[in-house]
């Protein structure tokens, strides 16, 4: 027996040494070049928190279908990422910097977005119900009591996809200027300065020529606001835009 035993028992631990070998761990990608960002952990989330926490840049990352639910992401820069079906529900993307991500059909319900940067982000089909936004929403009605005679206008644009918010000038215009455009003015002389590092400049980034409130969550959300506006004061929202 003395001899038998100790083959009975070393079988296992010899298993269990090639399991720990061979086990993997998560790697992200830049979806152009093919380089990995990041290796860590078992799960995407596992991955992205551990990298964010180091202070490594995830941006062009390929996160497309990731499971980023209850992530820590403050501050995290997925710039260009594609997050395409990604669920980011209860994420923590404060301060994150999002701009030219992928977010088509992305799920960000109950996420913290506030200070988060979505220049130029797509968000097609995107679900955001119950988003943390409260700082930028705020900032957007201390703007619109400024121009309270320019809001319906606003109102209208938004809802006819008459906003671009890459542009101070033309038809269709960024905040400040489709405000210029319901006042008949030049954007200078408007009470609301020009300054596109404003939470309420960059959240209009996020929305192009054509989007509607059916079309682009960030204008449903902005039509919604702009309505809960003038509930609260009492505006009456008949001005046509410009």
């Amino acid at each position: 027996m003395a001899k038998i035993l100790p083959q009975i028992w070393c079988r296992p631990l010899i298993l269990i040494k090639r399991e720990i070998k061979t086990k993997m761990t998560y790697k992200i990608t830049n979806w152009k070049t093919g380089a990995t960002i990041h290796e860590y952990g078992e799960t995407a989330k596992d991955c992205l928190e551990n990298g964010v926490e180091s202070g490594i840049s995830f941006n062009n990352a390929e996160l497309n279908c990731a499971e980023l639910n209850y992530a820590k992401l403050n501050y995290a820069k997925l710039n260009n990422a594609k997050l395409n079906y990604a669920e980011l529900n209860y994420a923590k993307l404060n301060n994150a910097e999002l701009n030219y991500a992928k977010l088509n059909n992305a799920k960000l319900n109950n996420a913290k977005l506030n200070y988060a940067k979505l220049n130029y982000a797509e968000l097609n089909n995107a679900k955001l119900n119950n988003a943390d936004t409260h700082s930028i929403k705020y900032e957007f009605f201390g703007k619109l009591a400024l121009q309270y005679n320019e809001i319906a206008g606003l109102r209208a644009a938004i809802v006819e996809g008459k906003i671009d918010g890459a542009t101070y000038e033309g038809e269709c215009a960024c905040f400040v200027g489709t405000i210029a455009n319901v006042a008949h003015t030049n954007y200078e002389n408007l009470a609301v300065q020009r300054n596109p590092d404003s939470l309420t400049e960059r959240w209009f980034l996020a929305i192009s020529k054509d989007d509607t409130p059916e079309t682009n969550p960030i204008s449903k959300i902005t039509l919604n606001w702009i309505d809960e506006f003038l509930l609260l004061t009492n505006i009456p929202a008949k001005k046509d835009a410009a």
